[in-house]
């Protein structure tokens, strides 16, 4: 049993580990029955967030880059994505390895350290820096490592100028 009482009031406590994470809080109840249901109901929850795990250890998202390319290079030629799309991954991913996030673990990569993440010098090269990363995690989740893809914004790009050849 992981329930166990503490404090003055002896208020009911939960403590167990999950898929490599420990886990505890108050039951905010006295009563012992209360307290094993709000246990329960944790447990619960985190099953129906977790993902189905291939591996013990998550990996970082460097780390994953060699999985990722190796499954991209091995995808046959007369299929997409197509050899341009690719290369555009390949120079995507030189952007983001200079970044924190390629030491992240792909599954504590958040929202957040996305968009906190300067990469690339122009607007162009950050959206290809991203969309790079998105593919990456949608794969990583596709591939069950992840439970959810975090959003992945992209900045907005300086229209090209309008080259009217018309004027002498």
């Amino acid at each position: 049993m992981s329930l166990f009482k503490r404090g003055k009031k002896k208020i009911y406590h939960y403590r167990f580990s999950s898929n490599g994470r420990q886990y505890r809080g108050s039951c905010n109840t006295s009563k012992k029955m209360e307290a094993e249901s709000v246990e329960t109901g944790v447990k619960q929850t985190l099953e129906s967030n977790k993902p189905v795990a291939r591996r013990r250890r998550v990996q970082t998202l460097a780390e994953f880059s060699g999985e990722f390319f190796s499954w991209l290079d091995s995808l046959p030629t007369d299929r997409p994505p197509v050899e341009a799309t690719k290369k555009y991954y390949r120079t995507g991913w030189r952007l983001v390895r200079s970044t924190k996030l390629a030491g992240m673990r792909i599954d504590q990569i958040t929202e957040d350290d996305i968009r906190g993440t300067a990469v690339g010098s122009s607007s162009a090269n950050t959206n290809n820096a991203l969309r790079t990363l998105r593919r990456m995690l949608k794969q990583a989740h596709k591939w069950k490592q992840i439970a959810e893809v975090p959003l992945v914004k992209l900045v907005e790009e300086e229209p090209k100028p309008d080259l009217d050849t018309g004027a002498c």
